[in-house]
């Protein structure tokens, strides 16, 4: 059913508390706490990640960092991460861009399995990001089985 679409919005779900304790930390991490993102050529490929320790959903929960004007060019993920859940932390945040055209700059879901790309403006740009082995379907209906119980648990 949703394993067509590029991308699916997600609620504003963080409390402001939990937004502002997300992004304090990622404001406050020196740069080698932040991991650069290798391509499977092993190349870096325009954005850090940094592991939270945290699960949320039973998935690992980690924070990106993309520094002001670099980008990361078309791609697809690989077969590990097929469903990705990105929420927005920082101002003038840059949408992701999907080959068909659509964007989006919201908490959501993306279809990895579609060509996708970043272009980040002259802002440091983070988020929360989480990997799904599952497809944008059952992405989808392991976050509705959650309701408003949007826990965030130490791993």
């Amino acid at each position: 059913m949703f394993n067509n679409i590029t991308h699916w919005n997600l609620p504003n779900f963080l409390t402001h508390t939990q937004h502002a304790e997300f992004l304090i930390i990622a404001k406050n991490l020196i740069e080698d706490h932040w991991t650069p993102y290798l391509t499977s050529s092993g190349r870096p490929d325009g954005f850090s990640y940094y592991d939270l320790k945290t699960t949320f959903a039973g998935k690992n929960v980690y924070l990106l960092k993309m520094n002001p004007g670099d980008s990361i060019d078309w791609h697809t993920d690989s077969k590990k991460r097929v469903t990705a859940l990105t929420y927005p932390l920082s101002e003038q945040y840059a949408p992701c861009e999907f080959k068909n055209g659509e964007k989006t700059s919201k908490p959501a879901f993306l279809n990895t399995t579609h060509e996708h790309a970043v272009f980040n403006n002259a802002q440091t740009r983070y988020s929360l990001n989480i990997s799904f082995t599952e497809d944008m379907d059952n992405s989808i209906a392991i976050f509705e089985r959650l309701g408003e119980k949007y826990e965030f648990k130490a791993s």
